[in-house]
């Protein structure tokens, strides 16, 4: 990442921040796109979720001030969290392994910094670094898709995302069966009956099988079987639409074996269901880890500030 320039940037460092369920990432990014600062402080969720509040507001203060020492002050914070986000309020909706419901982790954190901030999801955060940095550079319609323990996709334009962010960070979770009716939520988004986190379920166990056998197999043997088929093309149906908007289909998350083997198998898929000359590039992530907080910190450049910031 260092001394890669970020698309769109202005003046001034950006301090983001990922916050995990053990764990807060920090990063101080310049202009210029270089990463000047990394820090990472554990959260120790155990003592409950007030203490975990008071690690992520003092180690992002104490960043901050480390990047004022340093020589390039920061000017913004990025924030991105496991689980649902209001980006508009700032409030982590539900974020279960921080014990967070209702936190307005964004207000707080402007107030204890003194600095305006973006809060957003990690998925979302991650898939603005792998548009704008990653496998995405350069392409004006992209989508992540990320496959972990759930399946969300993100769709972006010019490396910002499109659609809503509520209904847990992403925008869009991805239905798996053809026939599968929808629930339009309040604010329009798409969210599916049946679910997603089974086709997610079933990669993450074959993904753990894989590993163990890979050597006999290879890591990506299980998707040529009869249910990996079925599994492939109910993920194929329900990315239809999408596909048919954007050039180029990035694939990541958390289970770095399917980056590699869901993109062949898929694409076939899709080219069966798309017309001719429509099918995007279908490529694995590149971005690791860090992703996320350098996402935050993206968007806190990048994007209007909501009012809580101002």
């Amino acid at each position: 990442m260092n001394g890669r320039p970020l698309p769109g940037d202005t003046t001034g460092a950006v301090v983001g921040l990922d916050v995990a369920a053990e764990r807060v990432r920090g990063l101080v990014v310049r202009a210029d796109g270089r990463v000047v600062l990394a820090e990472e402080w554990y959260t120790h969720p155990e003592r409950g979720s007030h203490s975990v509040v008071d690690t992520v507001l003092d180690h992002a203060a104490d960043l901050v001030a480390e990047a004022k020492r340093a020589g390039c002050p920061a000017t913004a914070v990025g924030v991105a969290g496991h689980g649902a986000v209001d980006p508009e309020a700032g409030v982590v909706q539900h974020a279960t392994t921080l014990g967070w419901h209702g936190t307005p982790l964004g207000p707080w954190l402007a107030e204890h910094v003194g600095l305006p901030d973006v809060a957003t999801g990690d998925v979302r955060a991650a898939a603005v670094a792998e548009s704008r940095l990653g496998a995405g550079r350069g392409r004006e319609r992209c989508a992540v898709l990320s496959v972990g323990t759930t399946l969300d996709v993100t769709e972006l334009r010019s490396g910002l995302p499109v659609g809503s962010p509520r209904c847990g960070g992403p925008g869009r979770r991805v239905a798996t069966h053809r026939e599968q009716e929808y629930e339009q939520t309040r604010c329009g988004c798409p969210k599916t009956l049946a679910s997603a986190e089974a086709f997610a379920a079933f990669c993450a166990e074959r993904y753990e099988a894989a590993a163990r056998t890979c050597g006999q197999y290879g890591p990506g043997a299980w998707l040529t079987g009869s249910s990996g088929r079925r599994a492939v093309a109910a993920l194929a149906d329900a990315l239809v639409p999408l596909a048919g908007r954007v050039d180029r289909l990035v694939v990541g998350g958390p289970a770095p074996l399917m980056r590699y083997a869901l993109p062949g198998p898929l694409g076939t898929a899709l080219g069966e269901r798309l017309s001719p000359g429509t099918l995007p590039d279908l490529v694995p992530a590149r971005m690791s880890r860090p992703a996320i907080a350098l996402g935050a910190a993206l968007l806190a450049r990048v994007r209007p500030l909501p009012d809580h910031a101002a």
